[in-house]
């Protein structure tokens, strides 16, 4: 114990504020005995609160809420010709860190703790939600016309509120959008002239009506959980208290497709026993199931609630009439 405190005590911190030798300590005493400063257990997380159609002015958004983080996401599409790939789609993610705040409070004061870049949080973000959760769509679903006609997806995330474990928040929110992301119906007629718009030959139509469109492909798209180890034990969801005091992070993506682990990462030079990543992997699943069916609760209680708005808006006109 007096080694791991010894090799955490000079850790710049930020968040709630420094720790001190003290505190670290009592820290590092609660999770040796799986009792953390909050009370949970090592693999507990806290509860997240989804908001879906968040932002009427986007295809589909999602805003999740949790003790320490905020995150708004909204995605955006358009058509275009492919560029990459004659029979792929293209999805493009930007994390917007600029307006977020600490968890005390203060501008910019928790992105240290996330563990990934100093001064480069929202790239670092871009890259780790780009690789490890939007590599999993099916590019070939989101292709109209091979070679012609192709949907270019944008996901837009901004950071409101910034805190422990904010990678997790952001790939929630990107899922979650996604999820609920309806592809609109396109009638596309190959015998259109020759530059009748910027498609070249192609006449399109656009059907825009939700129950015309097709779903995302977001089936395989997962969600990361960031795994730190403080005393030589793996936490999960950790509080920017303890993002503090952890020696290094383990990033695992897991699909909700039977909950398969589809990646894992390490952040930081620290050594990792490959002898624990099996439990690391077990307990992750364990850790994103819970977090699943909590998604797929609230997303159902909102879908509800966003038809019968939509049925009774549709009888006001009605009587209107």
């Amino acid at each position: 114990m007096a080694a791991a405190s010894s090799s955490t005590s000079d850790v710049p911190r930020r968040g709630k504020g420094v720790l001190c030798a003290a505190e670290l300590l009592y820290l590092e005493d609660g999770v040796a005995c799986n009792v953390r400063e909050d009370g949970r257990a090592c693999i507990d997380v806290r509860p997240s609160q989804v908001d879906t159609f968040a932002l009427p002015k986007c295809s589909a958004s999602s805003i999740v809420r949790s003790s320490e983080n905020t995150v708004l996401c909204g995605v955006s599409m358009q058509l275009a010709r492919p560029t990459n790939a004659p029979d792929e789609g293209e999805v493009f993610v930007t994390v917007d860190c600029s307006a977020a705040l600490g968890v005390d409070g203060a501008r910019g004061a928790a992105f240290d703790s996330v563990g990934i870049g100093e001064g480069s949080s929202s790239t670092s973000l871009q890259a780790l939600v780009g690789d490890m959760v939007l590599s999993s769509v099916d590019k070939k679903k989101l292709c109209l016309v091979p070679g012609k006609l192709m949907w270019k997806v944008f996901v837009d995330c901004m950071v409101l509120k910034a805190g422990g474990c904010l990678l997790d928040a952001v790939s929630l929110s990107v899922h979650a959008a996604l999820r609920t992301t309806t592809l609109p119906c396109v009638f596309v007629d190959d015998d259109g002239e020759e530059g009748e718009n910027e498609f070249g030959q192609i006449s399109i139509r656009c059907d825009e009506r939700e129950v015309a469109g097709e779903p995302f492909p977001a089936e395989d798209v997962p969600i990361i959980v960031t795994v730190g180890e403080i005393a030589n034990r793996y936490v999960w969801d950790m509080t920017s208290n303890e993002e503090s005091a952890c020696t290094g992070r383990l990033l695992v993506a897991v699909s909700p497709r039977e909950h398969k682990c589809v990646g894992i990462q390490k952040l930081g030079a620290s050594l990792v026993d490959i002898s624990t990543l099996p439990t690391v992997m077990v307990n992750s699943q364990r850790v994103c199931r819970e977090i699943f069916e909590r998604l797929d609760r609230q997303v159902a209680s909102q879908k509800t609630k966003k038809h019968s708005q939509q049925l009774s808006a549709f009888m006001r006109s009605m009587a209107d009439l």
